[in-house]
C-alpha cells in the first residue's frame, strides 16, 4: 500500500483558475515537495508567477531591431539567367568560327610571307681616312702627316689607310655579304686617261664574309701601304711607256654580294712624282630604299604558323560541336512536328497561314473533323482555303469556313 501511494504521489497535478493562477489539485499529497527532483526543486520558486504575468513581462521587454545590412544578408535574391534562344547560340558560334578561321588565314599568309616583297629604307655611309708616314707607324702616330696636305716622295714611305663601312636598315633583316681590299696600279696615256697602258692588282685584304640578322652592318679595316714599292714598279716600266704617260695607285674597298661587286670607298695617289696630293672617294646614301625578297623562314614565321594552327584547330572543334548540336536538334523532332511540317509542305498551295492567330465567328456553327483529309474534302466542296493558325508549340488548328459553318481540324501532340 505504501508503494502505491509513493507511485501515486510521484506527480503533482495543477489547474488554472480564471485569473490564470496555478491551483494545486486536491488529490495531490500534502507534502508534494518531498517527491520533487533536484532540478524541479531549484525551479520551484519561479512557478509562483502566473501565466498572465509571464506574458506581460515578455511583451514589456524591448525588441531588438536588426540592422539594414543584417536584413540584406537574410534576403534571398533570385538570380535570373538571361535566356538565349537556340538560333542565337548557333549564330554566335558561326560568327566565332568565321572570326577564328579568318584570323588563322591572316597568320598563315604572314607565315608564308604573303607577297614576298619588303620595302626597307637605309642609310649607307663609308669613310676613308689616311695619314702619310716616313716610317711604318700606326695610323694614329703623331709623327705622321694628316690628310689634305702636299706630300714629298722622299719622305712618304708608308701610307696608313682606314676604311669604315656603316649601313643602317629601318628593320632587322638577314644579310650575307663580304668585302675585300685591292691596290690597283695603273699606267695610262697622259692625253687620254681612259687608255690604260699597264695595270697591276694586289689583293691587300682577302674576301671576308659577314652574315647576321640585324638592322646594321658595320666593319672597318686598317691598311699599312708601302708607297715606295709601287713607285719602284712604275719606274721599272718608265722607259717602256715613255714620258707621255702617267701613273697612279688606287686602293679600293669592294663590297661583295651574290649578284655584284661594288666600289664603296677608295684612296687615289699619283706615282713617280716628287710632290703629290691624295684624293679619296666615299659614299653617303641617305634615306634610300630597296625592295627585298622576303622568302626566308625564321622564328617569326614559326610563331605565325603555330598561332594559325591553334586557331584553325579551335575553329574546327567549335564547328564539329555546332554541327553535332544542330543534327541532334533537327533529328530530334517530335511526332507532332513531323506531321505538322509534312502537312504544311505537302499542301502549301491550299493553306493560308494566319500569322497572329485566327478566330472563327461565334455565330457560325463549328464542325470538328477527325482527320485532315476530311478537311481537304470540305475545302474542295466549299472552294475555300484552309486557314492555319498556331495555338502553341504543341497545338495547331486548320479551319475551312463558309457563310454559316466552319470546319475545324485540331492537331495536338497529346493525341498522337
Amino acid at each position: 500500500m505504501d508503494n502505491k501511494n509513493k507511485k501515486a504521489n510521484k506527480f503533482k497535478f495543477v489547474t488554472l483558475n480564471d485569473k490564470g493562477e496555478f491551483i494545486e489539485d486536491k488529490k495531490s499529497t500534502k507534502n508534494p515537495e518531498d517527491n520533487l527532483s533536484f532540478k524541479e526543486s531549484k525551479d520551484k520558486e519561479f512557478d509562483t508567477k502566473s501565466l498572465k504575468d509571464l506574458v506581460d513581462e515578455s511583451l514589456q521587454k524591448p525588441r531588438r531591431v536588426p540592422a539594414p545590412e543584417e536584413l540584406d544578408k537574410t534576403r534571398d535574391f533570385k538570380k535570373h539567367k538571361m535566356y538565349v534562344s537556340f538560333e542565337t547560340r548557333i549564330a554566335i558560334r558561326l560568327i566565332v568560327i568565321l572570326l577564328l578561321f579568318a584570323t588563322s588565314c591572316c597568320f598563315i599568309l604572314k607565315a608564308v610571307n604573303y607577297g614576298k616583297k619588303d620595302i626597307v629604307t637605309y642609310n649607307e655611309i663609308t669613310e676613308a681616312n689616311y695619314s702619310v708616314c716616313q716610317n711604318p707607324n700606326n695610323y694614329y702616330d703623331s709623327q705622321c702627316l694628316e690628310e689634305g696636305l702636299k706630300y714629298s716622295q722622299d719622305t712618304s714611305n708608308f701610307i696608313n689607310i682606314l676604311f669604315r663601312y656603316n649601313l643602317d636598315y629601318s628593320k632587322r633583316i638577314p644579310y650575307d655579304i663580304a668585302y675585300h681590299i685591292v691596290a690597283v696600279t695603273k699606267i695610262f696615256d697622259k692625253n687620254n686617261n681612259t687608255k690604260v697602258l699597264f695595270k697591276n692588282e694586289d689583293v691587300l685584304v682577302e674576301r671576308t664574309s659577314i652574315s647576321d640578322i640585324s638592322n646594321r652592318i658595320f666593319f672597318d679595316n686598317n691598311i699599312n701601304l708601302e708607297y715606295n714599292h709601287y713607285n719602284s714598279l712604275v719606274k721599272a716600266n718608265e722607259n717602256k711607256y715613255g714620258s707621255n704617260s702617267e701613273a697612279n695607285l688606287e686602293v679600293i674597298l669592294y663590297l661583295d654580294t651574290d649578284e655584284t661587286t661594288t666600289n664603296v670607298a677608295s684612296v687615289t695617289m699619283p706615282l713617280n712624282e716628287s710632290n703629290f696630293s691624295i684624293r679619296k672617294s666615299t659614299l653617303s646614301n641617305l634615306n634610300k630604299s630597296i625592295e627585298l625578297e622576303n622568302d626566308q623562314w625564321n622564328e617569326r614565321n614559326s610563331m605565325y604558323a603555330l598561332i594559325a594552327s591553334v586557331l584553325m584547330v579551335l575553329s574546327l572543334i567549335i564547328l564539329y560541336r555546332t554541327t553535332n548540336l544542330v543534327l541532334k536538334v533537327v533529328g530530334n523532332k517530335s511526332e507532332y512536328e513531323k506531321i505538322l511540317n509534312k502537312i504544311l509542305k505537302d499542301y502549301d498551295k491550299d493553306i493560308v497561314i494566319a500569322k497572329d492567330g485566327y478566330e472563327v465567328d461565334s455565330n457560325k456553327k463549328i464542325v470538328k473533323v477527325a482527320e485532315f483529309r476530311e478537311l481537304l474534302d470540305a475545302k474542295n466542296l466549299l472552294n475555300q482555303p484552309i486557314i492555319y493558325s498556331k495555338i502553341n508549340s504543341v497545338k495547331s488548328e486548320f479551319v475551312v469556313e463558309d457563310n454559316s459553318k466552319a470546319f475545324k481540324y485540331v492537331l495536338k501532340d497529346s493525341d498522337l
